[in-house]
């Protein structure tokens, strides 16, 4: 199990050397906006996944958002683990293309691989047998129950596509490629978007399936993106990665050490997922239209989240590849490089949702109380739209060093501590789900504030440095 890692072929540099060039120096800014732009797109196409369900399944009525929004909350374990390994291997692989050792990155990958697959497994074994019973828990009730039911197991099944887009997608970003991953997320947004109105409504002799074909949709449309990004890695035809068997062979060091560095990524994960849920349990005990105003802004404010993870994800590989190049001061720079533009880009998105909350949330539907909470929750949610990319970037720029305990230890201050008890106070003390609004802002400025502390801090370079000389050390 603790065999050394593979190492048949001699070591080898990064074949294409002016990508990695353009991140160890010259223009910081030049460099973010190589990176952010594709990451960026592909994660608003990311988004474009949940948009378009949203979308087609409201046009079924309030119950119909009410059960995919709940499925998808449960799906959002699996996420939740996921990120464990590809934070834990993204980080690993962008210091090791960072040093120059593609030999070291492509072994990384195939540890991944195999432990997202054992991940995958497990999932889908718990989750098909108890879907009814956690979305109960969560006190869907009726048509929602079965139809959140039938989304999830379907989504548990289809979910090995994601896991294969995580982990290889998240391989290739730390390794500087953020273009390959976006073009195929294309893919699967177009196909999701020819698929979801003939699943869901049918059409071209297929039965209308509703909530199900939803999820049908989804699952289907990831399914040639993955195989794609697949055939990049074991094909030999990319500059910077070719997997072989060998890859594959459990190696029980490499694994943990993805393993020490992810873990804190889950729980940062967990900890949103809970935090969700919560909120979701306490905007429903103000009705559906509540519980409705509350998933459709979840799914807006996305949309500036999906920015936001393109910078994130941007500020990682940076931060990463230049701790493994030994260039801890430009790593910091880095930083604040990606905070700064993604603050300003920020700055005029808050002014737009604030000005275009109720046609925005008409765009998902009708009815005129879910438009007016889901206006409220814009308006709430735009004026700290500008200290969320603190936490985001900032958050994401330590993780690229390994250090993923310090911006866990903020989520869980700001969503434990504050968010949740602050949430349920306010509710119920202004008698309205608008104190749910008025806690998620007032949470997100305070982690915002704690990410700037402990990235100007600096432990995370300190970090970093011994992740480095833990690598070299099981070699």
């Amino acid at each position: 199990m603790n065999r050394r890692l593979p190492a048949e072929e001699p070591v080898q540099p990064v074949a294409r050397d002016e990508r990695r060039a353009r991140i160890l120096s010259g223009s910081l800014f030049a460099a973010m906006w190589r990176l952010a732009m594709p990451m960026m797109l592909a994660a608003l196409l990311e988004d474009a996944y949940n948009l378009t369900d949203m979308y087609f399944v409201g046009r079924l009525g309030k119950g119909a958002i009410s059960a995919v929004g709940m499925g998808g909350s449960v799906l959002a374990v699996f996420r939740i683990f996921m990120i464990g390994v590809t934070s834990g291997a993204a980080a690993l692989i962008s210091q090791a293309v960072g040093a120059g050792r593609r030999d070291r990155a492509e072994a990384v990958t195939g540890q991944a691989l195999l432990s997202a697959g054992a991940l995958w497994v497990a999932f889908v074994a718990v989750a098909i047998p108890l879907a009814e019973r956690s979305l109960a828990g969560l006190g869907a009730r009726g048509g929602v129950l079965a139809d959140g039911t039938a989304y999830l197991r379907i989504m548990a099944v289809g979910s090995i596509a994601m896991m294969l887009g995580m982990t290889l997608g998240s391989a290739l970003r730390g390794a500087g490629d953020a273009v390959t991953p976006m073009k195929l997320m294309a893919v699967g947004v177009v196909i999701n978007i020819a698929l979801d109105p003939l699943f869901i409504f049918g059409g071209l002799g297929i039965p209308a399936m509703g909530v199900a074909g939803s999820a049908l949709a989804s699952a289907a449309s990831r399914i040639v993106p993955a195989l794609l990004i697949a055939r990049v890695f074991f094909r030999g035809r990319h500059d910077q990665f070719h997997l072989h068997k060998r890859h594959f062979r459990p190696h029980g060091r490499t694994i943990a050490h993805m393993f020490r560095i992810g873990v804190f990524g889950s729980a940062q994960g967990g900890l949103r997922s809970v935090s969700n849920l919560l909120l979701i349990a306490i905007a429903a005990g103000f009705g559906a239209a509540a519980t409705d105003a509350y998933v459709v802004g979840m799914r807006l404010r996305m949309v500036v989240m999906m920015i936001g993870m393109g910078f994130g994800a941007a500020a990682m590989t940076l931060v990463g590849q230049n701790i493994g190049a030994g260039l801890p001061a430009r790593a910091e720079r880095a930083g604040w490089t990606v905070t700064g533009t993604y603050a300003a880009i920020a700055a005029v998105l808050s002014v737009l949702f604030w000005g275009l909350a109720e046609p925005l949330a008409r765009l998902f539907t009708d009815a005129p109380d879910v438009v007016a909470l889901t206006a409220s929750y814009l308006r709430w949610f735009a004026a700290c739209f500008v200290m969320m990319t603190l936490t985001m970037v900032l958050g994401q720029a330590m993780i690229g060093a390994g250090d993923t305990l310090r911006p866990m230890l903020v989520t869980a201050f700001g969503m434990l501590v504050l968010r949740i008890p602050l949430a349920y106070l306010l509710a119920w003390a202004w008698g309205s789900v608008i104190g749910v609004w008025a806690a998620l802002t007032i949470s997100i400025v305070v982690e915002g504030a704690l990410a700037a502390a402990l990235f100007r801090w600096g432990p995370w370079k300190r970090v970093g440095a011994q992740h480095l000389a833990l690598a070299a050390a099981y070699e």
